[in-house]
């Protein structure tokens, strides 16, 4: 005879712990109490919500009035969840951003999106800005930012 409630009671558990820890692995373990069955054991891996913007912040340094300087701003999926892109930010004068992250794009689970990212002074002095992305997967909303910098010369 089978105790009723066990198996459904460590599903849950094992669901909260799924839920609520990126990257942990559990355990699920039922145990018949007290029938002399053996234990039956599961392995059931998390879900991961890891995206990552690679650099953490650009510098373009010294450059010319008038001159233009891009470089790749590489934002990674690396957990085990698909994302959708809820809101990305547009870059203004004197940095520029031509190809913008669309709302509700997905981003899969091992891809990643590479986002051009312009300098162009129009004039001498020190600027910077802030590129922020948001997305949404199973576990929430969540945002990850890159600071942009330059000085026109």
């Amino acid at each position: 005879m089978r105790p009723r409630g066990l198996l459904r009671t460590r599903r849950r558990a094992a669901r909260r712990l799924c839920a609520a820890g990126a990257g942990l692995a559990a355990t699920l373990a039922v145990l018949p109490a007290a029938t002399g069955i053996l234990p039956v054991t599961r392995a059931v891996t998390a879900r991961a919500d890891e995206t990552t913007i690679s650099p953490a912040s650009v510098s373009f340094g010294s450059v010319p009035v008038g001159k233009k300087v891009t470089t790749v701003v590489d934002i990674s999926n690396t957990g085990n969840e698909p994302a959708l892109v809820a809101s990305a930010t547009t870059l203004n004068a004197p940095f520029l951003n031509k190809l913008n992250v669309t709302p509700q794009m997905p981003i899969n689970a091992g891809y990643d999106v590479k986002i051009p990212v312009s300098f162009v002074p129009a004039r001498k002095g020190a600027f910077s800005a802030v590129y922020h992305l948001t997305w949404t997967d199973v576990t929430g909303s969540h945002t990850v930012s890159v600071t942009v910098s330059g000085v026109g010369k």
